[in-house]
């Protein structure tokens, strides 16, 4: 009777060969894994800088479409009983480079309006030190956006006018030669768009390195008005 049949093991090198060739199977899914890994956190934080810089736009265009705002617009329109609105005036300003403000006004939300502009209805926005500013009153300057999200690289502003002529019931009268009127006749409706050009990074200490840029368009919802029809 013969004894129980010997197995056979595997030897050092099968050991040594098998782990190579696991080794180099394994190598391109680690790789690939980890290439993926870094693409979705590159991806996430592109995401959040581009939201971080849509919501920087989004709180300047909602100010921005109120400059202007007057209780008593009806006045300044032609052919009412006349007026100035004191809001009317918004000027960008060239910072030089990449960091243009813009200044403007409105009526006080919470106060009886009174036709007169006051330090605490002087607003505006300004770049600063890679954060954008807002004026709630004259010199009382406020960080909106966050550093330790996003750093702001540029701020670029420009106004765009648009004019149309309002008709009159009857042809405006020509002048005598040598006689200058203070307003022109027929009056003139203006239209005004804020383009804003916005641009940020990932602040220094953040281990993803993101730029991201965007561009908007804000329609002012006050026009101005100048001139009056004459018989």
């Amino acid at each position: 009777m013969s004894g129980p049949a010997l197995t056979r093991g595997l030897s050092s090198l099968e050991i040594l060969v098998g782990l190579a060739l696991g080794f180099l199977l394994l190598t391109p899914l680690v790789q690939m894994a980890s290439s993926q890994w870094s693409g979705l956190r590159q991806w996430s934080t592109d995401l959040k800088l581009q939201q971080s810089l849509r919501a920087v736009a989004n709180a300047m265009a909602s100010d921005l479409r109120r400059a202007g705002s007057w209780s008593w617009a009806d006045r300044a329109i032609p052919g009412s009983s006349g007026g100035i609105n004191p809001y009317a005036v918004l000027q960008v300003t060239d910072g030089g480079g990449l960091t243009d403000g813009v200044s403007y006004a409105y009526t006080h939300p919470k106060r009886a309006e009174d036709g007169v502009l006051t330090d605490d209805e002087r607003l505006g926005w300004r770049l600063r030190n890679g954060v954008i500013e807002s004026q709630l009153g004259q010199g009382n300057w406020q960080a909106l956006s966050d550093p330790q999200r996003v750093r702001i690289t540029r701020l670029k502003l420009s106004l765009q006018s648009h004019t149309q002529t309002l008709p009159c019931a009857r042809a405006c009268t020509t002048p005598a030669a040598g006689i200058a009127l203070e307003s022109p006749c027929p009056p003139v409706q203006t239209m005004r768009t804020v383009w804003i050009d916005l641009a940020g990074q990932t602040p220094p200490s953040s281990s993803w390195v993101s730029s991201r840029s965007l561009q908007t368009a804000v329609q002012l919802r006050n026009d101005t008005w100048a001139g009056a029809c004459r018989d």
